[in-house]
């Protein structure tokens, strides 16, 4: 890899879990276009011009391909914007044919939808982790060789590796049932490898864990937040929506959640000054 101190700054935005509908609410409550439409908007009116949005999955609620569509015309409109491409990787939610169809322009097939591409000399690896039909993921054996073969050769700024399905347990006992299986195979694939973050979904919460050393950051949702405080054994959602922000400099990695709301700040300072205590 480039020396860290020759290795220009990358920014990822990462959204997570939109659960776009063709139409209509979520639960008969959950305006999601309107959270993506919000999301995107806060990050356009923003100073920020990150190198990738990157779409970690669950991106249609039901696989529908007017969801898909509804969803590529508005981040696509950001996309050109911010001069920032955009990945899209599925999660449980998305339908494997409609999405490539919609959001790749590629043949549908049901086969796992894994993808390279690079920011500059920064590789994502973005992986299939969902298993049709099911909510909790998997990563398949020919997906895990393709994973080392991908990663065999040092990129010059490292790599960052994508999924859906976290491969660390939740506070929220119900997603760590349908977090990814068999974590520790991932470790191993990775382990010696120049991957320098994990990026993943599927909770609806931010958090921050560790694989082999690596790591592992969740980001929130865009469709509502998922709340770690709920009774052991339930799951329960409030209205929210947030992002997240990756910074990759040097040595170090950043992950911050971003939540966007729709009121004005209560305080805004130029840039060097400090907020009265």
């Amino acid at each position: 890899m480039t020396a860290a101190a020759d290795r220009p700054r990358r920014t990822i935005v990462q959204l997570s879990d939109v659960h776009l509908l063709a139409e209509g609410l979520q639960h008969g409550a959950v305006d999601n276009f309107a959270n993506l439409d919000l999301v995107l908007g806060r990050i356009e009116d923003s100073e920020l011009r990150p190198d990738l949005l990157l779409l970690s999955g669950d991106l249609a609620d039901r696989g529908e391909a007017a969801a898909y569509r509804r969803l590529r015309r508005r981040v696509e409109l950001s996309s050109e914007r911010l001069g920032a491409p955009a990945l899209y990787l599925p999660g449980n939610h998305d339908d494997r044919p409609t999405f490539r169809a919609e959001l790749l322009d590629e043949t549908p097939s049901t086969a796992p939808i894994d993808q390279v591409t690079w920011c500059g000399g920064l590789r994502m690896v973005a992986m299939d982790s969902t298993i049709p039909g099911e909510e909790g993921g998997e990563l398949e054996a020919e997906q895990l060789a393709w994973l080392c073969e991908a990663l065999a050769e040092p990129a010059p700024e490292g790599s960052v590796l994508a999924l859906h399905h976290p491969p660390v347990s939740s506070p929220i006992a119900s997603m760590s049932r349908i977090a990814l299986q068999h974590p520790e195979q991932l470790g191993e694939a990775i382990a010696g490898s120049d991957v320098r973050v994990i990026l993943a979904g599927h909770n609806h919460h931010a958090m921050a864990g560790t694989l082999r050393g690596i790591l592992v950051w969740l980001s929130p949702a865009t469709s509502y937040r998922a709340d770690p405080l709920a009774p052991e054994g339930s799951f329960r959602g409030y209205p929210g929506m947030a992002c997240s922000r990756v910074d990759i400099e040097g040595d170090s990695v950043l992950a911050s959640a971003v939540v966007v709301a729709g009121e004005e700040p209560i305080v805004e300072l130029p840039v060097g000054s400090m907020p009265e205590r």
